[in-house]
């Protein structure tokens, strides 16, 4: 089960996501830190690529049987668990569908983009990250290992650098007093 969760995340909310915004705007949408970048900016970045990258590589060893993690026997528990963690992507790409052409992985403080404050974002600044989360969470159950932690909590540190160091100062800065008040009536990650 843990193979489907990373696989669907991987095809839905990663190389679906990039070629959908290819094939709609003619650009993918992938903005990668340079060395113009801010270097907190560069090594959250990294980092949250590298958890993703770290978190794959598990599930391939565990799937191939080099390295197999015995999974928790409680009833219905890895059931729901993968559940959650695909009830988890289709927030992200719910989410990714509704920031439309502003969407992007990373920030280029030389664009301009849209602030997007309606559907999901109605009520999370982050509900792609808020999805994350819940993918992490599944995948946490069905492969209950330490070693899954770290690219876990790998992920998180860096979502929240991001979004604290990059990404709500660049929106402040494009957009302002529109910014301000959507902070003021939106949770940061949290859709309830």
């Amino acid at each position: 089960m843990a193979a489907l969760l990373a696989i669907s995340f991987v095809a839905f909310a990663l190389v679906g996501r990039v070629g959908i915004a290819y094939f709609t705007t003619g650009n993918h949408g992938i903005r990668l830190a340079d060395f113009r970048s801010d270097p907190i900016a560069a090594i959250a970045g990294a980092a949250f690529s590298l958890s993703f990258a770290l978190s794959l590589i598990i599930v391939a060893l565990d799937v191939t049987g080099v390295w197999l993690i015995e999974p928790i026997e409680l009833a219905y528990l890895n059931e729901f668990a993968c559940a959650f963690g695909l009830l988890g992507v289709a927030l992200v790409v719910t989410a990714q569908v509704q920031m439309g052409d502003a969407w992007r992985i990373g920030v280029d403080p030389s664009e301009t983009t849209t602030l997007v404050t309606n559907g999901l974002y109605g009520r999370s600044r982050n509900p792609i990250y808020f999805g994350l989360g819940m993918y992490w969470a599944g995948l946490s159950v069905l492969l209950p290992h330490p070693v899954i932690w770290i690219p876990a909590a790998l992920c998180w540190a860096s979502i929240e650098i991001i979004v604290r160091k990059v990404e709500e100062p660049y929106l402040l800065k494009l957009h302002g007093s529109q910014f301000q008040a959507y902070l003021e009536r939106s949770n940061r990650y949290l859709i309830w």
